[in-house]
């Protein structure tokens, strides 16, 4: 099952559109914008799952396994309902977008979610694939190390990382 974001959400803008306060509505046939917002009231970990919630929802729509991911993370990040109800909102709303982190082990923590949600539901959206270059690309963690980064995910995930939201 798959809960489309234009049935939730409503008029959303063309596909190739992406909202941003910097570029309020930017058209990107190749490009996602990033947005780097500083929202005092959001702790760390809501942020975090802010991020993971944008990118399950980047290629339009979230399912059964991505929907679990999200829960699962949650948990682990010791978040409840609520900020989990507000991330989906910030998520689906016109002004979604990446905050990126300002230290770099939080910011090879957040690639590291990106991937994991990017392969939740087996399918890696062009979308989905723009957004995380542009986030690995502004944060400046770029050749070996990102492949370091990704290849520890694949390997946590194939070997004895999360279960799998299926089972």
């Amino acid at each position: 099952m798959s809960f489309d974001k234009s049935s939730a959400e409503g008029d959303l803008p063309p596909p190739g559109l992406v909202r941003s306060s910097v570029f309020p509505l930017c058209r990107t046939s190749s490009f996602c914008m990033l947005l780097l917002m500083s929202e005092p009231n959001y702790t760390q970990r809501q942020r975090q799952l802010r991020n993971i919630v944008v990118m399950a929802l980047a290629d339009g729509s979230i399912g059964g396994r991505e929907v679990a991911l999200l829960a699962d993370r949650c948990v682990e990040l010791g978040l409840g309902q609520a900020e989990l109800q507000a991330a989906l909102e910030f998520g689906l709303g016109d002004d979604a977008a990446l905050e990126l982190p300002p230290d770099e082990s939080t910011r090879e923590e957040m690639l590291a979610d990106l991937i994991e949600m990017m392969a939740a539901d087996g399918v890696l959206a062009e979308t989905e694939k723009r957004l995380f270059a542009l986030a690995a690309a502004h944060m400046n963690i770029v050749g070996e190390r990102l492949q370091e980064i990704i290849t520890s995910v694949v390997e946590k995930q194939s070997g004895h990382g999360r279960k799998d939201a299926s089972t």
